[in-house]
């Protein structure tokens, strides 16, 4: 019985990645600043680190499924993080397992490596369960260990399925829908940094992924 549910849940994981993977190649998506992410992707032979709200999580998923460079992610310990992290990894995602409140220290030090090796880090950074739109620090603890940029992402589709139970409000574009990615001024963290730094750093990024959400909803 084990064998037989595991089987069915790594099948089951892996139709849902490709539905999603098939889904995002229907989306027509508007790059704003590209050109700000693919110069520091071309300068940096570390990954690059991308901030974003939870609620984008099946949107980003979708859009870095089809990335051709590999992206590293994390994934909390609980049983949706076990569904999440399988399902990214079947995307083609690295997944460290952990979150702030139990296990951080140790997927942190995971996605190091990655980062250090080339990956994108992309962590959805008021997860793993809120408070909405309250950037944590994890991001940035990963900047001053690895010194690359942070580089904040949102996106917006007006024509999308709202999941509204959730505590994010997390949602999947329509099929074959318009929408926008857009990349946010790049902000730098130095290896000495103090506490003080890194917590004026953390609302600045906070604040620009606010302003990036709201200038998304007007390039449509």
């Amino acid at each position: 019985m084990v064998f037989m549910r595991k089987t069915l849940f790594k099948a089951s994981c892996f139709c849902v990645a490709t539905i999603l993977k098939l889904w995002g190649r229907t989306l027509r998506i508007k790059k704003v600043h590209d050109d700000v992410v693919q110069k520091y992707e071309s300068q940096s032979k570390k990954g690059l680190l991308y901030p974003y709200w939870h609620q984008h999580n099946f949107c980003l998923a979708m859009i870095g499924s089809l990335n051709h460079r590999s992206i590293s992610t994390m994934s909390s310990l609980s049983r949706d993080g076990e569904l999440s992290a399988s399902i990214q990894r079947y995307l083609g995602f690295l997944v460290s397992r952990g979150s702030a409140s139990k296990g951080g220290a140790f997927a942190l030090r995971q996605m190091v490596r990655d980062i250090k090796s080339g990956s994108h880090g992309a962590i959805a950074v008021d997860g793993s369960k809120g408070p909405l739109y309250k950037v944590k620090k994890g991001i940035l603890y990963l900047a001053k260990l690895t010194g690359s940029p942070i580089i904040p992402l949102s996106c917006y589709f007006p024509k999308k399925i709202i999941f509204k139970s959730s505590w994010d409000q997390c949602y999947l574009p329509i099929p074959f829908s318009k929408g926008v990615l857009i990349g946010g001024q790049p902000f730098f963290i130095s290896k000495d940094a103090s506490e003080e730094e890194i917590e004026n750093i953390r609302l600045q990024v906070e604040q620009e992924l606010l302003n990036l959400q709201t200038q998304a909803q007007h390039l449509i």
